[in-house]
């Protein structure tokens, strides 16, 4: 699982923020989402509840878990006193759960072609109910990699959109 993590710029980089928000707020809950390598899961957690001794309080969502012991995480998650402080999640957690109640970032691993896809993602923290007054939504890329190709054209898409959305029809 150390290997593993540390051999990863994008996944260390993470575990150092994750580290970072900690010292500053203790309780906060974060999500740290990633479509690709879903076997790779349970090395990261492993690594949070180890090295950072984040033990029993992070937990993995995958279209793999049933549904009642995703409601039981998320319920812990949004709890501000609750166990649950971390969320590994798939595209299981893009759409239609509620990870606002205690959350202050998101780590997008994994950049949507789509940029609704992305809104919706991003949405599940950044919504009315969250306690914080400011969120973070961070994109761990790579300098020369397919990532800053995909953020840009993902840009590119979300502009479109926000100006198609903001236009005002004057007729």
């Amino acid at each position: 699982y150390k290997e593993f993590v540390e051999n990863s710029p994008k996944i260390k980089y993470v575990m150092e923020c994750i580290k970072t928000v900690l010292k500053e707020d203790s309780k906060t809950g974060q999500v740290v989402y990633m479509d690709f390598g879903k076997e790779w899961m349970p090395k990261i957690k492993e690594y949070l509840e180890k090295e950072m001794n984040l033990k029993g309080k992070v937990e993995i969502i995958t279209a793999d878990v049933k549904e009642e012991k995703s409601d039981d995480i998320i319920e812990s998650f949004n709890d501000e006193d609750g166990k649950t402080q971390i969320i590994i999640g798939s595209s299981k957690i893009k759409e239609g759960l509620n990870l606002n109640g205690n959350t202050s970032v998101l780590y997008d691993l994994t950049l949507d072609w789509n940029a609704t896809d992305q809104m919706q993602k991003e949405g599940r923290i950044h919504r009315q109910g969250n306690p914080y007054k400011n969120i973070r939504i961070v994109y761990p890329l790579l300098v020369d990699g397919l990532d800053s190709f995909m953020f840009q054209k993902l840009d590119e898409k979300s502009a479109r959109l926000n100006a198609l959305w903001s236009s005002s029809d004057s007729d």
